[in-house]
């Protein structure tokens, strides 16, 4: 939900149920976003619960999705703090990426082993424009989508779609 498109500052509520299913193992994790209150007093807040496939509880999710979030084991009490966003004041990479965009696209060996093949962080023009290197990546991209407009034709032509 979109609130002050017309006046004021414009923001984006996000709000309902996350329904997320480990396909391997069928474990669950059913994350809620509340919906904002009338005068902001649960903004941002969610709440959740992975359980087991036998519908068993074993963690529960608490806090607030621009801030931080935190589990609680229900079998021993232990509380962890699962991530918490961090001050973005001292910015220094090139395309101003904020702490948590820069997350997203950083990646480690462990990771890319269970990346899939078209996962975007796997692009080589995108790794050497973070390189400085755009002139590379330019070519690169070309040749990318020329592949891209050849296997379309080509899927067209074979009458694929």
């Amino acid at each position: 939900k979109i609130h002050n498109a017309i006046l004021g500052k414009m923001w984006v509520e996000h709000f309902g149920d996350l329904d997320i299913t480990n396909m391997k193992n069928g474990e669950n994790a059913l994350i809620t976003f509340k919906k904002a209150g009338f005068f902001g007093s649960v903004n941002y807040k969610v709440s959740g619960n992975i359980t087991r496939p036998s519908g068993r509880k074993v963690v529960a999710l608490a806090g607030e999705w621009n801030q931080f979030l935190n589990a609680t084991w229900v079998k021993s009490g232990e509380e962890k703090n699962l991530w918490t966003v961090h001050s973005d004041n001292n910015v220094d990479n090139k395309y101003a990426y904020t702490h948590f965009s820069q997350k997203l696209i950083d990646t480690t060996d462990e990771m890319l082993a269970f990346l899939p093949p078209t996962d975007s962080r796997r692009r080589g023009d995108r790794a050497l424009v973070e390189k400085g290197e755009t002139t590379r990546a330019t070519k690169l991209k070309r040749i990318m989508e020329d592949r891209q407009r050849q296997d379309k034709k080509d899927s067209e032509e074979n009458g694929e779609e």
